[in-house]
């Protein structure tokens, strides 16, 4: 009875990944329609001020030839040049809302290839030495190959050695799901924050004065920059349970290697969690 209560809070702990639901960091599906509407109405609203602030960019441009140059030395080539800067800048503005919608599902192509490839064990493959068949199904390869030998050697232990490792199991499990919440906690402060960036782009787009240094084409690089960080949420709590789960195939047998073995499933996680931040940043420069 104790064997069966240890190996199905395992399996809990095994299946937990203290992953999220990719579906908080995507924003296709009539789901998100009523948010898009607002960021829609802020849209249009901020595309006056990005135009006003295009126009005062132009009259800079324009003065600075003339204070450089002099209205007598300058030629059609020069002075049409903010003319056709002006006129990017305008095309630019007027179909930001395609581009940025373009790289927004550029986001949810990532984090679809992200959540896809979780190697998930089939219940053709899940028939190993001591467990039942189908008992690993959910489980990534690593994960089946742990949960088949740790539950062989929970078989083998007495009682006190049993409710021992029931304590620790149920740490691991609570911490794996204290874990899960605080990444849905930033999958929904990445999706704000790409919303709201979302919302005042006409604002950054009015800049394109700079050519490849603008201040128009760094806001948009910077959402190929979340996008990558969107894929690391999923990715960093999957890498961290396959590294606590490699580890753990080396694990010596009995109650000692038992508790180590579930340590580190929830150790790992942390882990993922402190290089969080970090990983957001690498996402940046990785684009310069």
């Amino acid at each position: 009875m104790l064997d069966d209560f240890l190996t199905g809070l395992l399996k809990k702990v095994m299946t937990g990944d203290s992953g999220i639901d990719s579906k908080w960091l995507q924003f296709g599906g009539s789901e998100n329609e009523t948010v898009m509407t607002f960021i829609r109405s802020l849209w249009n609203y901020l595309a006056i001020i990005g135009l006003c602030l295009t126009l005062i960019y132009f009259i800079i441009e324009l003065n600075q030839k003339l204070a450089i140059e002099g209205a007598q030395n300058m030629t059609m080539k020069s002075f049409m040049a903010p003319f056709l800067k002006l006129a990017i800048a305008v095309i630019v503005l007027h179909n930001g809302a395609n581009i940025t919608l373009t790289l927004l599902s550029v986001n949810d192509t990532f984090v679809n290839w992200a959540a896809g490839n979780s190697d998930i064990v089939s219940e053709e493959e899940a028939g190993a030495e001591g467990t039942i068949e189908g008992d690993t199904a959910g489980m990534s390869k690593a994960n089946a190959e742990v949960y088949t030998k740790m539950s062989n050697e929970i078989a083998d232990l007495n009682i006190v050695e049993g409710v021992i490792v029931a304590l620790v199991l149920l740490l691991a499990y609570l911490v794996s799901c204290v874990i899960s919440l605080v990444w849905a906690y930033k999958a929904i402060c990445y999706k704000i924050e790409v919303l709201y960036r979302l919302g005042i782009t006409p604002v950054a787009l009015a800049d394109t004065y700079s050519g490849q240094h603008s201040n128009a084409l760094k806001w948009l690089k910077g959402f190929i920059g979340l996008a990558l960080y969107a894929m690391a949420i999923i990715i960093l709590p999957k890498l961290a349970n396959l590294l606590g789960a490699g580890s753990l195939v080396a694990t010596d047998g009995g109650l000692w290697g038992v508790m180590k073995g579930v340590f580190i499933i929830f150790v790992a996680p942390f882990a993922a969690l402190g290089v969080a931040g970090t990983v957001k940043q690498m996402c940046k420069e990785a684009l310069g």
